[in-house]
């Protein structure tokens, strides 16, 4: 599940999902999901 999906899903103000799209189109598409994946891997810490 996405960042945004999971922003979505909570209700989160249109603010988080905008920068969380700002980040997306600095980077290239493996960048992008490289970061996710090392963000997720904390999460289960």
């Amino acid at each position: 599940m996405t960042a945004a999906v999971i922003f979505g899903k909570l209700g989160s103000p249109k603010t988080a999902l905008n920068e969380i799209s700002a980040i997306k189109q600095k980077l290239d598409d493996s960048q992008f999901n490289r970061y996710q994946k090392e963000i997720e891997s904390l999460s289960l810490a």
